[in-house]
């Protein structure tokens, strides 16, 4: 059984160790942990007057027979420190002076996660299961003492787990055409709703195959239910003669049963008696009665399926791609240290696709006994690893491990993980992954065991990338060892990246300086209030006697900021001074399956104020009152913080961060401003989308901010935390995530913590440093905003510069179709050549000379040259070029390999478009700047210091003409091209306009051959901010294939002063005279952006003016009968008639059409476009309509998900063509059943488009 993907809320449910694999993340993501111990005294932590207790680090591995115990486990290291460490290594000699123990795998086993092996299927009666049955049944579940034994959460009555996948068949029989069979049974089944079921399968025997197979799912069953069914008719499914057999499963997901105790069960998970077999050939019936307890009747089997287990040890000089690939291993002295035998997970069977689509295999290390060093709290796995691992091959790395004891029996926990799946940058590469265990393993445990684990996703493709359906036999691993480190008199708290606030805009998406900011976490994914977990700052805990401190302090202070709110007069009076504050935090609380309530989440800390602490007893809070409120701080604020944990009682603390040197965390309100006898902002914002987090352990957008101060530029910072598409954290706003309620400033909404445009457009300049954008830090809703900022919002004295620097980030532009390489090429004015330096140009160099090359405009012309220091090898660093796209003035400016090769490899890409009708410049570069060095020397790890970053920091910003101290204000920006996206455009006939003259031209005669006809269109234009737009090009013409428009050439206008233009059009006639058949076409465009194109039937006669043709128009245009009336005259040959009759009946109802279409209305009107529409009706009862618009056609999938989140119903899952298509959801569950009245969404997913929406059952 594969585990189930739960993608929304993966980041939620995995922190509380629900076992399901979720998300990819990239490998070499290093995560701050503690490797070497601290010298004693030392005195670490000491930067606000707190000191950390000191740290030991203790490493295990190797594998030895305790006496004690009577089992192997892992060798004990003799002293701490990573001198003294203890490993496996897989060698035949062993490691540290404990040998090889002659185990396979030296006690390592393989097992395959697909497989249930374990017998849960017995038969029980009341003195086991007590009130569940009154006699002898088949039953799947554990009693209660076997939960207790399994540490379930739930210990109240019956229980089962998540995970299993429990099958038991009956004796087979034979079967001949013409037979009569039947089937019948009671049942008793409780299960969680929706996710756990249990079925009666009737199986056939395939001789072909050589296996059973499934003939028909006779019954499935989940919720609470019980009852007998049949008989059913199993004739009717067996056409042949063969072989059957009756197959009873169970099989629950990743979570939500007794063993988390989120859906705790009396009896569960399912009971059967009485099966009864009726036929003309076969009949029996099992009651259970004579078959002994925690057994199965005779002829009753457990039956398995699985993939296999390939785990296995193999010497590397067996391997089909060896380490060696990795070039630094050769170029670097002690890079990789693999040697020997490693751990490898393929099927040599299958040399060409080594890893089969259904595997999920891990290896599980021996018994680690660390109860020899008590009360350590931090728990760290380590290992080398090599693999050439890409994001769409989809065989991905994981990782596990669970302890002992897990609850007060003494057992093993549920296996434990962060749910991510780990991939490798592309090509081979060796490397150290490092995962620190400490949220998962608690300070009592005494024992733990680890897996490392492969999984293929190739054929779920979860996350709609595409999978290459291809890989090698990689990734293997060695040297692997478990650490205990901490301090033994100060418990350990950790946080993830999402656990983290992070620097945001405020939610109204303007610039006004009372607008307030959002203090929710990128986790937020809940609507309840108050705030449960991800809803606010929060953190692991390793013990339950501890208490967690917030302590921050408000070290700028927004110049609007109100201080009105309890916040500011009673709970921390004076905080606007600048002193630090703490308050102690509360134990966490997650959304139950309900979704209207919650449940504690132990060892889990939250930034809500702790019952006992004395700011919530002096002001009598509420309980989840938030330390610091959401929708409070204002732009120009910021909150500096770290978080400080001792057990009851003590003054040892831990500290989070190490604030040695003053070192804490921090969040702003963007834009930073200040009152300079007017608000204002830097014009310059560094957004950091991911960078090479930790690289020399320092944040990119640390360092970036380190050099650009030491130059004495003013700037704001944007630190993105996170890298997953699901937090919507990028520069670019988002929608507000699925399941918020209300709007910007309310309680349950949370828009994301981006810029919008209105928000965006008040920085000049930008520094967007993307890192390694395979990682999933660069968004459509990033480049949407640029490429507006950029084209758009620029002018002769409106300039604006962006900075575009990263791995691979020209890669991922180019293929992330269709917004990707429109950015890359038009806007950024460059081009993708290949997304592997070294593997374009066979050069392995590990510290890459750099030189200036033709374009002069960075370096000045010169020649000087540096170097990159790659974070691995140059094997990530993309060789890019300049593109011709119209209105580029791209060059290059930086190569690769200096003095290497002949062949010039492009590196960076400059693009000044100031001569053109926008006028900014951009920089891009296929490389992290951050990388940067001044040593042209090759090979050592060194590779001179990151110093010169400050003066490639100062060439570049030169050349963008940005000022050191440049300041920005709302009187400041002005909007001197509109954008498409967000203009207006109104146009009609003149016919339908009673406040503009109709005059037909004298010369014009219909009776002399000419085939036109004459009338009169008005246009007027408006920007996005409503302002009349002079000079926008008009141009109207004719097509239609049934008129003759020989004599009918299109016109085009220009708009005045005041937006508006009248122009004379020409429309044609079919060759029968009718000129029903015609429409105009209008297109309107400023310096070639397409404002609005539209078309309509030409002429609408509204003679009176009010926007639809009526029988009051009837009677306007028969009292003109026989006139020469203008206004009846439709085809102006001087006297109304029949020809006039046979114009206006054609136009009979038809509306002119004199209100403003934008450009967003019109695209609900055409089916070419990505789309989600509301469903209607809404709220309903059962039924409900959902439609969706596709640009091109592809794959979709539409699905409904209760408000927890969890999928109730797939809608569509398959391909569709470009256009318009509806569903009908009938308010039923995937199983059939009727859900419940509540508030439930739909998600539209395509390769190119994600969005969900709301709706509510009401019954």
């Amino acid at each position: 059984m594969r585990r189930v993907l739960t993608i929304t809320i993966a980041l939620l449910v995995g922190a509380l160790s629900i076992a399901s694999i979720v998300w990819a993340r990239e490998i070499e993501r290093k995560v701050p942990v503690l490797v070497s111990p601290l010298a004693r005294g030392t005195v670490a932590g000491t930067g606000f007057l707190v000191s950390q207790a000191i740290s030991d680090t203790f490493y295990y591995g190797g594998t030895v027979w305790d006496g004690t115990d009577g089992r192997w486990e892992a060798a004990e290291p003799t002293a701490p420190g990573w001198t003294d460490r203890k490993m496996w290594t897989w060698g035949a000699g062993g490691f540290g002076g404990t040998p090889h123990s002659g185990l396979n795998m030296d006690g390592w086993v393989g097992v395959d996660f697909t497989t249930d092996v374990n017998d849960f299927f017995n038969v029980e009666d009341n003195t086991t299961i007590g009130a569940c049955a009154t006699s002898k049944v088949l039953f799947c579940g554990f009693t209660n003492a076997e939960c207790e034994d399994a540490c379930y959460a739930d210990l109240n009555g019956m229980g089962y787990g998540n995970n299993w996948n429990q099958m038991v068949a009956t004796p087979a029989d034979s079967f001949s055409s013409g037979d009569v069979l039947t089937l019948s049974y009671d049942y008793a089944n409780e299960t969680e709703p929706g996710y756990d079921f249990s079925r009666v399968i009737l199986q056939y025997y395939d001789s072909v195959a050589g296996a059973w197979a499934d003939a028909q799912v006779l019954a499935t069953y989940d919720d609470v239910v019980s009852g007998t069914d049949g008989p059913f008719d199993m004739a009717a499914y067996l056409a042949v003669p063969c072989k059957w057999r009756i197959l009873f499963q169970f099989q629950s997901d990743g979570g939500w049963s007794d063993e988390d105790a989120w859906f705790p069960t009396l009896c569960g998970a399912f009971s059967v008696d009485n099966v009864q077999v009726v036929g003309s050939r076969v009949n029996w019936t099992e009651n259970f009665e004579s078959t002994p307890l925690n057994s199965l009747p005779s002829g009753w089997s457990k039956y398995v399926l699985g993939c296999g287990a390939y785990v296995r040890t193999e010497h590397i000089s067996n391997l089909a791609v060896p380490v060696t690939l990795d070039p630094c291993v050769t170029a670097v002295p002690g890079w990789c240290t693999i040697e020997d035998s490693v751990l490898v997970f393929d099927d040599p069977a299958y040399p060409g696709y080594p890893h089969p689509h259904c595997q999920d295999n891990y290896a599980l290390s021996p018994v680690i006994d660390f109860s020899g060093h008590p009360g350590l709290p931090g728990r760290l796995l380590s290992c080398e690893r090599f693999g050439d691992l890409p994001l769409n091959d989809h065989v991905f790395m994981y990782w596990q491990a669970r302890y002992k004891p897990g609850c007060p029996a003494g057992g093993w926990s549920p296996w434990l993980t962060d749910n991510y799946v780990y991939y490798t940058r592309e090509g081979p590469s060796c490397a150290t992954w490092t995962i620190d265990a400490s949220s998962y393993l608690p300070p009592e445990a005494q024992c733990a065991e680890m897996a490392f684990a492969v999984i293929n996703l190739c054929t779920e493709d979860p996350w709609w990338i595409g999978c290459s359906f291809t890989c090698n036999v990689t990734p293997y691993f060695d040297n692997v060892t478990f650490a205990v480190f901490g301090s033994d008199i100060a418990p350990y708290i950790s946080m993830r990246e999402i656990d983290y606030w992070q620097d945001q805009f405020s939610e109204d998406g303007t610039l006004s300086q009372n607008s307030t900011a959002d203090s929710r976490t990128p986790n937020y994914l809940s609507d309840l209030v108050p705030p449960i977990f991800g809803d606010t700052l929060v953190c692991r805990g390793s013990a339950d006697d501890m208490e967690v401190y917030f302590v921050f302090r408000m070290a700028k202070v927004g110049p609007a900021q109100s201080t009105a709110h309890d916040f500011f007069t009673s709970w921390f009076p004076g905080v606007t001074g600048g002193g630090w504050y703490e308050a102690r935090m509360d134990t966490s609380e997650v959304t139950k399956a309900s979704g209207v309530s919650t449940v504690p989440a132990p060892k889990w800390w939250m930034c809500t104020f702790h019952e006992d602490d004395p700011v919530r007893l002096t002001n009598a809070l509420p309980e989840c009152a938030e330390i610091l409120p959401n929708n409070l701080f204002v732009p120009g604020t910021r909150i500096e913080y770290f978080l400080k944990s001792n057990y009851s009682g003590s003054s040892d603390f831990f500290l989070l961060p190490d604030t040695t040197g003053g070192v804490c965390e921090e969040f702003e309100v963007l834009p930073m401003m200040r009152d300079a006898g007017g608000i204002e902002w830097p014009c310059l914002i560094v957004a950091d989308h991911f960078g090479q987090r930790g690289n020399g352990s320092e944040r990119n957008s640390d360092r970036i901010a380190r050099h650009l101060s030491a130059l004495g530029y003013d700037f704001d910072v944007y630190n993105k935390l996170g890298p997953a598409s699901d937090l919507r954290n990028g520069i670019g706003r988002w929608p507000a995530n699925a399941g918020q309620i209300g709007g910007p400033g309310t309680d349950k909404y949370n828009w994301g913590s981006g810029a919008t445009l209105s928000q965006f457009v008040g920085y000049k300049y930008c520094i967007l440093n993307a890192g390694n954008v395979y990682a999933y830090s660069m968004y459509e809703q990033d480049a949407s905003m640029l490429t507006s900022w950029l084209i758009y919002l620029t002018g002769p004295y409106h300039y604006r510069f962006l900075w575009v620097s990263g791995d691979q980030v020209c890669r991922e532009l180019n293929r992330r179709n269709p917004w990707g390489p429109q950015f890359l090429n038009g806007v950024l004015c460059a081009t993708y050549v290949a997304s592997a330096y070294s593997s374009y140009a066979n050069d392995y160099t590990y510290c890459l000379p750099m030189n200036g090359v033709t374009g002069g405009r960075i370096l000045g012309g010169g020649s000087q040259s540096y170097v990159l220091r790659s974070n691995g090898c140059p094997a990530k660093l993309s060789v890019i070029d300049a593109s011709s796209s119209s209105g580029c003035n791209a060059v290059p400016e930086i190569e690769y390999n200096a003095g290497h090769e002949s062949d010039m490899e492009i590196a960076s890409v400059s693009n000044d478009r100031t001569p053109c009708v926008s006028y900014y410049r951009t920089f891009t570069e296929g490389y992290d700047f951050c990388l940067i060095r001044t040593d042209d020397s090759q090979g050592p790890l060194a590779c001179g210091t990151d110093e010169f970053l400050s003066a490639w920091f100062d060439s570049v910003l030169t050349w963008g003409e940005v000022h050191r101290s440049s300041w920005c204000g709302k009187n400041m920006i002005v909007y001197s091209v509109p954008d498409p996206e967000r203009s207006t455009v109104e146009w009609r006939n003149l016919a339908c306009d009673s406040t503009k003259a109709f005059v037909c031209p004298g010369s014009f005669d219909v009776w002399f051959g000419d085939t036109c006809r004459t009338s009169w269109l008005y246009v007027r234009a408006k920007d996005q901010f409503d302002l009349a737009l002079p000079g926008v090009e008009v141009c109207a013409f004719f097509e239609d294939p049934t008129c003759d428009l020989s004599q009918c050439s299109p016109v085009v206008g220009y708009t005045d002063e005041e937006g508006e233009l009248s122009l004379p059009v020409r429309a044609g006639l079919d060759v029968s005279g009718d000129t029903v058949c015609c429409s105009v076409t209008t297109t309107v465009k400023f310096y070639d952006a397409v404002f609005y194109t539209g078309s309509m039937e030409w002429l609408s006669p509204d003679m009176n003016a009010d926007s639809a043709v009526t029988v009051e128009d009837s009677l306007i245009f028969m009292s003109d009968w026989l006139t020469s009336a203008c206004r009846s005259d439709f085809n102006c040959d001087g006297i109304v008639d029949g020809l006039d009759l046979a114009i206006f009946d054609a136009h009979y109802w038809h509306a002119c059409h004199p209100s403003l279409v934008s450009v967003e209305e019109m695209r609900e009107a055409l089916p070419a476009v990505w789309a989600l529409g509301q469903n209607y009706p809404n709220p309903f009862n059962p039924y409900t309509s959902i439609r969706f618009s596709m640009l091109r056609p592809g794959r979709v999938v539409l699905r409904i998900f209760d408000i927890a989140g969890r999928p109730v119903r797939t809608l569509v899952d398959g391909w569709k063509d470009s256009g318009e298509h509806s569903e009908i959801w009938d308010g039923r569950g995937k199983d059939g059943s009727e859900l419940s009245s509540g508030v439930y969404f739909y998600r539209l997913e395509t390769a190119h488009y994600v969005t969900t929406k709301k709706m509510v059952l009401l019954k």
